[in-house]
């Protein structure tokens, strides 16, 4: 799951945002809305999660499941060498193809795996962020959220926020760093 974040100015462009994202197919579940007079128990209730960066978990099942793999072909091939020990040059030969073979297998069922645990698993913002959203609250912005799980919604996402005026966050952490520094 990605989450696409637009940072407004106003309440009613983060109110149309809202509308926006829920009229191209997002679910009231899949959309989070912070004003600055959000309490702390409703910030509480917007999904935070502790996982790596999108993509971590599936590159580490890709290599693990590479790993496991080539484990298994060339135990098969040190298996057939054992049985037939007249010729082990081609034996193991056969060895090392059926490494790269079940290792290439792994590698894609590890991919496979790691894809779909990281969408089901990564359902929120880095929790590490709530501060900086904080930040952005305190100083009267809106914050609008939209968890995507297809490169299509997370397009149609991006496309509204930009449409109803968003800041990007990368924009606004600079301008929130400048404020801080300027305040001091």
């Amino acid at each position: 799951m990605e989450e696409i974040v637009g940072i407004f100015q106003s309440r009613a462009a983060a109110d149309a945002a809202v509308d926006g994202l829920l009229a191209v197919g997002f679910g009231p579940d899949c959309v989070a809305f912070m004003t600055p007079e959000i309490t702390d128990s409703d910030l509480a209730r917007i999904p935070t999660t502790d996982a790596e960066a999108p993509g971590i978990g599936k590159a580490l099942t890709t290599y693990l499941g590479g790993v496991i793999g080539a484990g298994g072909g060339l135990a098969l091939g040190s298996a057939i060498a054992g049985a037939l020990v007249p010729g082990i040059g081609p034996i193991l030969a056969g060895g090392v193809a059926a490494a790269a073979l079940f290792g290439a297998g792994g590698a894609a069922a590890g991919s496979a795996i790691g894809e779909a645990a990281e969408r089901k698993l990564d359902i929120g913002i880095p929790r590490d962020d709530l501060p900086f959203y904080a930040g952005i609250l305190r100083q009267g912005q809106s914050v609008v959220i939209a968890f995507a799980d297809s490169k299509e919604m997370v397009e149609a996402a991006h496309l509204v926020l930009q449409n109803k005026g968003a800041e990007a966050p990368s924009d606004a952490r600079k301008r929130l760093q400048e404020y801080r520094s300027n305040a001091a």
